[in-house]
């Protein structure tokens, strides 16, 4: 039924084909859905639908049939993600997924497709990492994720991919080293090109270590600003320190000498010549409190304003010897 003109969508009614293990509807006009019934067709060992305008999302049903080892759906209008029950399809040998609008990552579990010979993710919108898992593919001799947002390195896990013969991934956002096995050093240009930072020893890239000499410098530069930025800080921080410390310094050495100065140019029988005027020779008018040892008088005097004067009282020969030792201490 291939390339006939159908028109319309595929009817339900497909599922009571319970025993066909051929469908090929491809190069048609058919439009909407797959329908759910195709769960039913679990003797299907090939399913070509690519060349329509199906559209929806790939039914997880297809996880049913067990038998399938041909699924091509390329070339519609099926969106969403790539349902990770495809990779429960364990006998397939081709998988075309190729020119639709297949969103989000590649489901880790495609690389239980351990007899997958050719796998075809082209021209779509898929993004992220491609998974390491996929490593385990090694039958795998053709692969194109060509024309997508895939991003990040290709796994280390692909040297493993031994068997593998031919590689697309163009136009897309992948950087770092190529695997080293023949299949990536014998690419050509065109199935490398598009990308942001690939490098290795094929004709069109750069080689690694002048790819990773140019992070280096750049990581370099940034440390080198950092330092500088840093010395600079705690340069001008220092200096701030040192100043204010001096100043403080020199406020206590002028606070020190003002003192000094004071105390040099203290003239005391001027003061007590003051004292005994201004209390007129201690005059008990002026007396203001007594204590044990002394009177405690007032004085207003011209150099020192209103002061307190203590007159110790006279001592006896005992006080006198007392005041003697304590002097000599």
């Amino acid at each position: 039924m291939a390339g006939n003109n159908l028109t319309g969508s595929i009817p339900p009614e497909i599922g009571n084909a319970t025993q066909i293990h051929v469908l090929d509807l491809s190069s048609n006009h058919l439009v909407g859905l797959i329908p759910k019934e195709f769960e039913k067709l679990s003797s299907l060992v090939r399913l070509i639908l690519n060349g329509n305008q199906l559209s929806g999302r790939i039914p997880s049903e297809f996880g049913s049939l067990s038998d399938l080892e041909y699924l091509d759906l390329s070339t519609n209008k099926f969106n969403e993600s790539i349902p990770s029950v495809i990779g429960d399809l364990f006998r397939l040998h081709y998988l075309n997924l190729s020119n639709n609008k297949l969103a989000q990552t590649i489901p880790f579990k495609l690389g239980k497709l351990f007899q997958l010979n050719d796998l075809d993710l082209s021209h779509n919108s898929l993004e992220g990492r491609i998974p390491s898992e996929m490593g385990s593919m090694q039958s795998l001799v053709k692969l194109d994720l060509s024309h997508n947002n895939l991003s990040g390195s290709i796994p280390s896990s692909f040297e493993e991919m031994r068997g593998l013969l031919y590689v697309d991934i163009s136009y897309n956002h992948l950087e770092g080293p190529l695997p080293n096995i023949s299949a990536f050093r014998e690419a050509l240009p065109e199935g490398l090109k598009g990308n942001k930072g690939l490098c290795g020893i094929v004709r069109g890239l750069p080689p690694c270590n002048a790819h990773g000499s140019k992070k280096d410098h750049k990581f370099l530069f940034s440390l080198l600003a950092v330092i500088v930025f840093l010395s600079a800080f705690f340069t001008i921080a220092f200096v701030i320190v040192q100043r204010k410390k001096k100043h403080q310094d020199k406020a206590q050495k002028n606070m020190h000498e003002e003192i000094s100065f004071s105390v040099l140019n203290f003239d005391g029988k001027s003061m007590y010549e003051e004292i005994i005027r201004a209390t007129e020779d201690f005059d008990p008018t002026y007396c203001i409190g007594k204590g044990g040892h002394g009177s405690v008088y007032i004085a207003s005097l011209p150099s020192a304003n209103v002061v307190a004067v203590k007159k110790l009282h006279m001592l006896q020969n005992d006080e006198k010897n007392l005041q003697k030792e304590f002097l000599n201490e």
